[in-house]
C-alpha cells in the first residue's frame, strides 16, 4: 500500500506543475577580425536585428564608452577618434556623425547591461559588417571600411531578413 501511495504521489507531482516548452532563439556568434567575442550574456536576435552588450563589444572594438543618466533618460556613447555614436535606452533614435538615425530596434537593458543594435554601432564607426545566416554569425572587420560606406539610416530601410546583424 505504501508503494502504491508513493507511486500515485510521484505521478501527481509530475503532472501538477505544467511545463512550458520555450522555443529558444538560435545562438548568434560575433567575430571581430576572425576572433569570436565571448559575451557574459548572449547576443539577442530580434526581428532581424542582433543586439549585443554595449560595453563588451565597444571595448573589444577599441571604443571609449560611457553610460549616462540625465532627467531619467539613459544613454550610451561610443567614441573613437573623431567619431561618436550615442544611443538612448528604449528609444529608436540614435545620433552619429551622419546625424540622427532611426534604428530597427531600440537599445534596451537586459541582465543589467545595455544591449544595442550591433550593425548600426559598427557601421556608424565605419567598420565592415557581414552576416552569415547559415552559421548565425556576424563578422566585423575592425579596419575601417572604405569611404562612403557610413550608414545614413539604411538599417531602417533594409528588410530584417537581409540585415541579420
Amino acid at each position: 500500500m505504501k508503494r502504491k501511495m508513493i507511486g500515485i504521489l510521484a505521478w501527481l507531482l509530475l503532472f501538477a506543475a505544467p511545463v512550458h516548452a520555450q522555443e529558444e532563439e538560435p545562438a548568434v556568434h560575433v567575430f571581430v577580425d576572425g576572433e569570436q567575442v565571448v559575451f557574459e550574456y548572449s547576443p539577442i536576435l530580434e526581428q532581424g536585428t542582433t543586439l549585443v552588450p554595449f560595453r563588451a563589444i565597444s571595448e573589444k572594438l577599441g571604443f571609449e564608452v560611457s553610460y549616462r543618466v540625465e532627467n531619467g533618460e539613459q544613454s550610451v556613447t561610443a567614441v573613437k577618434g573623431a567619431e561618436t555614436v550615442t544611443m538612448y535606452i528604449g528609444n529608436r533614435i540614435a545620433n552619429s556623425a551622419g546625424g540622427r538615425v532611426l534604428l530597427e530596434q531600440a537599445p534596451r537593458i537586459e541582465h543589467d547591461l545595455a544591449y544595442v543594435p550591433l550593425r548600426f554601432l559598427a557601421e556608424a564607426m565605419h567598420l565592415e559588417v557581414q552576416w552569415d545566416g547559415e552559421q548565425m554569425a556576424v563578422g566585423i572587420r575592425s579596419a575601417p571600411a572604405q569611404e562612403g560606406t557610413a550608414p545614413e539610416g539604411k538599417e531602417a530601410e533594409q528588410a530584417p531578413e537581409e540585415t541579420g546583424a
